[in-house]
């Protein structure tokens, strides 16, 4: 498992223009949507960033046509492999790349109410955001925020998985998903620095490589 970043600060989308003949149209369509110039440059780097992922995979760069799950989990057309997830929030953009079904997140970690952790959190886990030292709450919520979503992002159900339905347990080193109390998955948190949070999960256990790249490795 390759688990590639891209720190994005201060990219326009004029900065782009290298890479506007591999974006797919989709993804250019999807970026149109957005009002904001950061947030249709998030969407257009996470799949140039995809792209430089699946070349490093060994995928031909004419073999790249992706495909929409159900709830609209990508993949690729034809072989599907490699799996793979990407995601984007604040000043990153992410992709882990696996030979079995993956899911990422990353999240810049802002102030959140504690109405809305209940909302995402098992009973267990909103007990524990409550003892926290509330400088420490926001950091928690996050971890648990990203682990979650990387779980609904691997097995491609998105949203529609109620987030209280997963629990994260930690214990040591060792961090677990259990969905719907009987279904475990691997969880990877990786640090970036304090103000974000992310993580990869997969159905067995795996150690990342984490990569970080620049816009001039992009190149290829």
């Amino acid at each position: 498992m390759n688990v590639y970043y891209w720190k994005i600060a201060g990219i326009r989308q004029i900065d782009l223009q290298p890479w506007t003949g591999i974006i797919s149209e989709e993804r250019l369509r999807r970026a149109k949507r957005f009002h904001r110039e950061k947030d249709r440059v998030r969407c257009l780097c996470a799949e140039i960033l995809l792209r430089y992922g699946l070349a490093q995979a060994g995928v031909q760069k004419q073999a790249i046509r992706f495909g929409y799950q159900q709830y609209g989990k990508p993949f690729l057309e034809g072989n599907h492999l490699p799996f793979f997830s990407i995601s984007h929030s604040g000043d990153y953009v992410m992709c882990a790349i696996a030979s079995e079904e993956i899911g990422a997140d990353v999240e810049q970690c802002t102030d959140i109410s504690s109405g809305l952790a209940k909302s995402v959190m098992t009973s267990v886990e909103y007990a524990h955001y409550l003892n926290l030292h509330p400088n420490m709450q926001n950091q928690y919520f996050f971890t648990v925020w990203t682990c979650k979503e990387s779980v609904v992002k691997c097995i491609g159900t998105g949203l529609q998985t109620p987030f209280p339905s997963i629990e994260i347990v930690t214990a040591g080193e060792k961090t677990q998903a259990v969905k719907d109390g009987k279904e475990i998955y691997s969880l990877c948190r990786i640090p970036l620095d304090e103000a974000y949070c992310s993580a990869v999960c997969m159905k067995h256990e795996s150690v990342p490589k984490v990569i970080f790249v620049d816009a001039e490795q992009l190149l290829f």
